[in-house]
């Protein structure tokens, strides 16, 4: 059920359900369905169903089906099925079948049949067997697997391009999530059929505040604004967006103004009018799709 158990020493220990595990030195955890385990040290851990283990020290894990892992320090993560795993440190990873690994610092990866491998930093030893995905990041290296080298997004159009939000003649279609008067949680007003402008638009210097932010989907409106009742899609000029690549939240943008496009729900489909009347630079004969 919602067990906790705290295990050291030698400890043997078989988590379900939602159970809680601490594990350390040299105990051994087998998680199954929503369990949590933190292991330290030599612990042993196998993680089945939707289990979640977090491993440090010389800790080894077996993760299977859709089983997330974080390993930390030297530990040691096999991963099979769905499975997720995140791998800092020094630690060393085996991936199989189609789990996803994303991999940190010294840590070392070996991505065989159907896995993919994400990779940041140059510090990373990853190999890959012929059908792996390898996404690399930050100049990072990999032996095999079909390669595809990442850059981040510096432009408005490139910006737009990796998060797939649609591009409408000089303009972006972004979105924000509101509050049931259609108001940021800062306080801007964004109507439908209105425009909105930033009084203190900084020309995007800074990465938060000074301006109007957005997200490339409705459901990422989510992030910045909590329990929102509406979503609006905005129309964005993209020679006026502020892009941060290496911000805090490279997820978003800002610009000094949009015009509110029409209301929609969380995954785009509009609810209601979509307003085309002509406001400065906005190309009516674009956007009336």
């Amino acid at each position: 059920g919602s067990s906790r158990v705290v295990a050291w020493g030698s400890s043997s220990v078989e988590a379900r359900g939602s159970s809680r595990v601490v594990a350390g030195v040299s105990s051994r955890v087998v998680a199954w369905e929503s369990s949590r385990v933190v292991a330290w040290e030599s612990s042993r851990v196998v993680a089945r169903g939707s289990s979640r283990v977090v491993a440090w020290g010389s800790s080894r894990v077996e993760a299977w089906e859709s089983s997330r892992v974080v390993a930390w320090g030297s530990s040691s993560v096999e991963a099979r099925g769905s499975s997720s795993v995140e791998a800092r440190g020094s630690s060393r990873v085996v991936a199989w079948e189609s789990s996803r690994v994303e991999a940190w610092e010294s840590s070392r990866v070996e991505a065989r049949a159907a896995a993919a491998l994400s990779i940041f930093g140059v510090q990373v030893k990853a190999k890959a067997s012929s059908q792996v995905a390898v996404h690399l990041h930050q100049k990072s290296t990999c032996e095999g697997g079909v390669q595809i080298e990442v850059h981040k997004p510096i432009t408005p159009v490139e910006w737009c391009e990796w998060w797939g939000a649609e591009i409408i003649g000089n303009f972006a279609v972004l979105y924000k999530g509101l509050s049931k008067e259609f108001k940021s949680a800062h306080g801007s007003f964004y109507a439908p059929g209105e425009k909105t402008v930033a009084a203190d638009w900084d020309g995007g210097e800074q990465e938060c505040g000074k301006g109007l932010h957005f997200s490339p989907t409705p459901s990422a409106t989510k992030e910045f604004e909590r329990d929102p009742v509406h979503f609006v899609a905005c129309l964005v000029p993209l020679d006026q967006i502020a892009v941060h690549p290496d911000g805090q939240y490279p997820q978003k943008v800002k610009a000094p103004w949009c015009w509110n496009w029409y209301e929609c729900d969380q995954f785009g489909l509009a609810i209601g009018e979509k307003f085309t009347q002509p406001i400065e630079s906005v190309p009516v004969g674009e956007v009336d799709a």
